[in-house]
């Protein structure tokens, strides 16, 4: 009798295997990959953050930072809580996995403040700050205006 219910069992097995072959593509796949997939998430991580910097007026400030993610994140900036613009004059972004750059062109006093980077990704999200210090020329710091000053005393 222990016999004869284990054949039945192995005539079931087509139905059984017809019905495994109709979930495959289904829920226990997705569930699957789903899993696999967020094996594989790591929320934004800044492996370089933002250091702070000072610049002369006039001169290119390049603020860098190295961020690490799965899936890759996507990256944003905000000076003094504003958030910047790719068509904003004086900005340009420079993005080359993992290294993010802000560039400011030929900053001036008003760029001087707070810089964050904000790093997004389907794991979560990360940001780090930095100040930049921008010196007018003419404030004594300024190489070029001590020069000046010096060669008009001479002529």
């Amino acid at each position: 009798p222990a016999s004869h219910k284990g054949l039945p069992g192995l005539k079931d097995s087509n139905g059984i295997r017809n019905e495994h072959h109709e979930c495959m593509p289904s829920i226990p796949e997705e569930d699957e990959v789903l899993e696999s997939e967020a094996e594989k998430r790591t929320m934004p991580d800044f492996v370089k953050p933002l250091a702070d910097m000072e610049v002369v007026e006039g001169r290119e400030a390049v603020l860098k930072c190295k961020v690490a993610g799965l899936p890759y994140p996507t990256i944003s900036w905000h000076h003094n809580g504003k958030r910047i613009e790719s068509s904003e004059d004086h900005f340009t972004f420079v993005y080359d996995d993992p290294e993010y750059s802000l560039v400011v062109l030929n900053a001036g006093p008003e760029h001087s403040g707070v810089y964050t980077c904000t790093a997004k990704n389907l794991a979560g999200s990360n940001s780090c700050k930095a100040e930049l210090t921008v010196h007018t020329a003419d404030g004594g710091r300024g190489i070029h205006s001590e020069e000046d000053e010096t060669s008009g005393g001479l002529l």
